[in-house]
């Protein structure tokens, strides 16, 4: 009998797909199991995997952390990256942009260093580790250190609309490949985002819970809110059309430029 007939419980699907991350965490995410491949459809894998470890879902750190995470498939990616908040933070001093206050509560900032920093309570998605290493909200790569910039400059001038919209663009397996496809360097993305059909797969997972949370936690509360209600508005219809997913929209391609060719 061929691998590809034998008919996979989900159980034993979940545990292949785990065998299969372990081989990709071993051989750096170049290579994947014949046993895999020929075993199990992509998207089904793919689904699994969201379904198994909660890719996408959205909370405060500590409180993700406590739903049970497996390290070596799922970690927590904060959207946007503390270094970002930090920096607003620590350039405005006169406490200027309401955007930088409400975001950095309850938050002190002043003892963190690079790698370190009380971030228990920002906001934070689940996602795979595989995948994390390739978005572009960390990284020592010069277009994730431009992206943090870009998102610390929104953050300082106020502009929460601005600020979610590179915050989707930065962790989209679609602008992710774009930016590497036009420095040429595709190879070295994780299959799950070179392959189109299966970085679809994990396109929309947490982007519109990202915003609710963070509006309706901290932004969009009390007399003095840093988002009103039409830029929360805003931001939900560019989410819905697929802007950050779609290489023909305005701000897609006017940050693809930007981070690509400076302009």
């Amino acid at each position: 009998m061929q691998i590809d007939e034998i008919r996979f419980n989900q159980e034993e699907w979940v545990g292949l797909v785990r065998q299969h991350e372990w081989a990709l965490k071993r051989n750096k995410g170049q290579r994947e199991t014949s046993l895999y491949r020929s075993a199990v459809p992509s998207a089904t894998v793919d689904n699994l995997l969201i379904q198994e470890h909660k890719v996408g879902r959205v909370g405060n750190y500590q409180d993700l952390k406590r739903s049970g995470l497996t390290d070596e498939i799922t970690t927590l990616d904060h959207q946007p990256h503390w270094t970002c908040i930090r920096d607003a933070v620590i350039e405005d001093t006169e406490k200027k942009s309401q955007l930088v206050v409400a975001m950095a509560q309850g938050v002190d900032f002043e003892d963190c260093n690079n790698d370190e920093c009380p971030i228990d309570h920002l906001v934070t998605k689940n996602v795979l580790q595989v995948q994390q290493k390739s978005y572009m909200t960390s990284g020592s790569e010069t277009e994730s250190v431009k992206m943090r910039e870009f998102i610390t400059q929104s953050i300082l001038d106020d502009d929460p609309v601005l600020l979610f919209k590179l915050n989707a663009l930065a962790t989209s397996p679609t602008f992710i490949y774009k930016v590497s496809e036009v420095k040429g360097n595709t190879d070295n993305l994780h299959p799950s985002i070179k392959d189109e059909t299966r970085r679809k797969v994990y396109e929309d997972k947490g982007v519109v819970d990202v915003a609710n949370y963070w509006y309706e936690n901290y932004l969009g509360i009390g007399e003095n809110a840093a988002m009103s209600k039409q830029q929360y508005q805003d931001v939900m219809d560019w989410i819905k059309k697929g802007g950050y997913k779609d290489s023909n929209d305005e701000d897609f391609m006017h940050l693809l430029a930007k981070l690509t060719i400076g302009e």
